[in-house]
């Protein structure tokens, strides 16, 4: 841990004792303590919010530390089946081939083994040029195969300028050729998924009209039954199209009961909390979900159908006419569970009761 980390987890810690939460010397001696029995930092500390009062020491303890969350993740979903559902291509065939609803599959772009939906080659610069022909004014997202958090995402809008065709960001106004975005895809040796943009449910395109706001759902297999024991919804900032809260996005516990989302949390140390979004103005405390039910569902029918995975984090899109698996995450970040307000022993424990 370096010193600048030392000073940020100290000054927080001093601001959240003097706002209402534990003493200073109290969260200290947490901290120390949550990291000499579980390997947890003071970064997840504040993260899960352990400075508020009221929360029993027991309860900070049942989280698990990064070693600890990695071989439960590897118990429950084994690593030799891990990889049907990284790998996006292979994840949207499985979605697909069992007929549950996700954005439509345009192509496969790669140097070698590229093909489009109907089977034609998606190797080239003409390859792509001849796909997005057929896609003027719409837009067309790229998702790179091997990504994560939403690096590499891009939903670009087709426009015939002249005799050529542009891509154009929708929000900065960017404009290029089919060979600068060729050249930039084939940078990436593991290729893009393309897909056709789904238009959101205006309830949550209200909250940050950017970004795709999704659910990350997490849900556990105990036999036949499949439950989603929390979620909450992500919702980006003005000017991005994610809403990954690693990308600045915020994140909206669920109640699983009502599907109403209660007030956002972004990632920082401080753990700001907004009633409101702070880009958009819109409410966010009480918003129901459109779907809800077809939503939690949908989440465990997605998990239901890869062998051998027994948890996952869902990323749920809601349509204006219902809810698309945008992917699974068989691995998801384990700081969610700061973000959904239980502990991880607490999460993995309510499959076997």
């Amino acid at each position: 841990m370096n010193g600048r980390r030392r000073f940020d987890y100290l000054a927080v810690a001093r601001e959240k004792a003097r706002s209402g939460g534990l003493s200073l010397p109290r969260q200290l001696g947490e901290m120390a303590l949550l990291m000499l029995r579980k390997g947890i930092g003071p970064r997840y500390y504040h993260l899960a919010r352990f400075w508020r009062p009221g929360i029993p020491l027991p309860e900070k303890l049942a989280h698990y530390s990064d070693r600890q969350y990695r071989r439960k993740v590897a118990e429950l979903n084994p690593p030799e089946y891990q990889k049907i559902s990284q790998h996006k291509v292979v994840e949207k065939a499985m979605l697909t081939l069992f007929g549950l609803p996700t954005p439509r599959f345009l192509g496969y772009f790669h140097a070698t083994r590229g093909r489009t939906a109907g089977g034609v080659p998606l190797r080239s610069a003409a390859d792509l040029e001849s796909l997005l022909a057929g896609r003027i004014d719409t837009q067309v997202c790229f998702k790179a195969v091997e990504g994560f958090g939403g690096g590499g995402f891009a939903a670009l809008r087709v426009e015939r300028r002249g005799d050529a065709l542009a891509l154009v960001h929708p929000l900065s106004g960017e404009v290029r050729t089919v060979a600068e975005w060729f050249s930039h895809l084939e940078r990436a040796p593991d290729g893009w998924l393309l897909e056709e943009y789904l238009p959101q449910h205006p309830t949550l395109r209200a909250l940050n009209p950017d970004s795709l706001n999704t659910l990350r759902m997490w849900t556990i297999r105990h036999g036949a039954d499949v439950h989603v024991h929390g979620a909450f919804l992500r919702v980006g900032r003005a000017g991005s199209q994610v809403d990954n809260t690693s990308a600045g996005g915020l994140a909206c516990p669920v109640d699983i009961a009502t599907g109403r989302i209660a007030a956002a949390l972004d990632l920082t140390l401080r753990r700001n909390e907004y009633q409101r979004h702070p880009d958009s103005g819109a409410p966010l405390v009480g918003v129901a979900i459109p779907y809800w039910q077809d939503c939690v569902a949908l989440a465990g029918a997605a998990l239901s159908i890869f062998p051998q995975m027994t948890f996952a984090g869902l990323d749920i899109a809601v349509a204006p006419d219902g809810p698309r698996v945008i992917e699974l995450n068989v691995y998801p970040d384990k700081q969610g569970a700061a973000h959904l307000g239980f502990s991880h022993s607490e999460f993995f424990d309510a499959a076997h009761r």
